[in-house]
C-alpha cells in the first residue's frame, strides 16, 4: 500500500482483504484465533487512516471498508473497532485525509459498530458538514453526494441526544443543496433535510431522550441489542405532536383494539403491543363471559334436577 500511486491500487488492494478474510479464517477455529487474524489483516491499514498521503490513506480506508462488510468482521475485538472509530474520526478533521473512502468507511462503521461510533457522532457530524461546504464551493460533485450520505446515515443511527446539537446546521445545509440542478445532489439532501427536520420536530415534543425512530437496530456482537417499543400513542405524537386529528385517529384504533369481540391473547393484539388499560379490560371481559356462562350453567342443572 505505501507504493500506491491512485485510487485503481486501494480497489485492487481491498478486493485482496476480502478475499483473504473469507478464506484464512478455518470455521471450526476458537473464537480467539478468528479474531488474532482479523486484528492482524485489519491493523496494518488502521495505522495508515491518517497517513500524510492522501493515496495511502484513502487506499487504507477502503481495505478497512472491505473487512468490515466481510462476514468475518463479527469476530474482530472491542479494541480493534474502537481504534478505527478514533482513526477515521481524527482523519475527517484533516484536510489532507478527507476522501470518500474515509466518508464510506464512516457508513461501514455505522451498519456494523454503530454503539462503538456513537462517542464521535458530534465531531463526524461536524467533519461532513465542513467537507459538503468545501465540496460545494469546489462544485466536487462525488464528495457532496458522500458527504450527505454520511450525514444523513448518523442521523437514522445514533442516538437523537448525541447529535441535536448539529441538527439545525445540518437542516441549513441541505436546504441550499435541495434545488441542485443535479438530481444525485437535489435529492439526497432534500431526504436529509426531511430526516433533520423530522429529528428536530421530535426533540421539540419531548422525545429527546429517547433513540430516533429512524434508528435501524441492528444485531451482531458490537451491535446493540435491544428493541425500542413503543404503544401506538407514542407513534402518534412522533408523526406529528401538534396534530390533535391525528392524535384522535390512534386514541379510536385503540378503542377499537378495547372493544373487539374476539381476542387473540391477553396483553397481545395481532403482534402490537397494548397497553396496560386494554390488558385489564381484557382480563375484566373474559371474567364477564365466564361469569355468564356460569349463570348458564347453573340453569341449566337446575331445570334438569326439576325435570327429574
Amino acid at each position: 500500500m505505501s507504493s500506491a500511486t491512485g485510487s485503481l491500487h486501494g480497489v485492487g488492494c481491498s478486493k485482496v482483504i476480502r478475499t483473504l478474510s473469507r478464506y484464512v479464517i478455518d470455521p471450526l477455529g476458537t473464537e480467539e484465533e478468528k479474531s488474532g487474524i482479523i486484528s492482524s489483516l485489519c491493523s496494518p491499514f488502521s495505522g495508515c487512516l491518517m497517513s500524510t498521503k492522501e493515496s495511502v490513506s484513502s487506499g487504507s480506508a477502503l481495505c478497512v471498508t472491505a473487512l468490515i462488510q466481510s462476514n468475518n468482521w463479527q469476530f474482530a475485538s472491542h479494541e480493534l473497532v474502537n481504534d478505527i472509530c478514533l482513526k477515521v474520526s481524527g482523519a475527517l478533521e484533516e484536510v489532507r485525509c478527507q476522501t470518500i473512502s474515509h466518508l464510506g468507511l464512516v457508513v461501514a462503521l455505522l451498519e456494523q459498530n454503530w454503539l462503538t461510533l456513537e462517542p464521535y457522532g458530534r465531531s463526524l457530524i461536524r467533519s461532513g458538514l465542513s467537507i459538503l461546504d468545501k465540496s460545494t464551493k469546489a462544485s466536487n460533485s462525488q464528495m457532496i453526494i458522500s458527504s450527505i450520505q454520511m450525514i444523513h446515515s448518523i442521523m437514522k443511527t445514533l442516538e437523537l441526544s448525541i447529535i441535536f446539537s448539529e441538527i439545525s446546521s445540518i437542516i441549513q445545509a441541505m436546504e441550499q443543496l435541495r434545488d441542485h440542478c443535479m438530481p444525485e445532489i437535489s435529492t439526497p439532501a432534500f431526504q436529509a433535510a426531511e430526516t433533520a427536520n423530522t429529528l428536530y420536530k421530535q426533540e421539540e415534543c419531548g422525545h429527546g431522550k429517547r433513540i430516533s425512530p429512524l434508528a435501524k437496530i441492528h444485531d451482531g456482537r458490537h451491535r446493540r441489542r435491544g428493541s425500542y417499543s413503543h404503544s401506538v400513542m407514542d407513534d402518534a405524537e412522533i408523526r406529528n405532536c401538534g396534530s390533535n386529528e391525528s392524535l384522535y385517529d390512534d386514541t379510536q384504533s385503540v378503542n377499537r383494539f378495547r372493544d373487539h369481540d374476539s381476542q387473540p391473547s391477553v396483553g397481545q393484539y395481532s403482534g402490537v403491543p397494548v397497553s396496560a388499560r386494554v390488558r385489564r379490560r381484557l382480563l375484566s371481559n373474559g371474567s364477564d363471559r365466564q361469569h355468564q356462562m356460569s349463570s348458564v350453567n347453573e340453569e341449566v342443572f337446575r331445570c334438569i334436577n326439576k325435570d327429574c
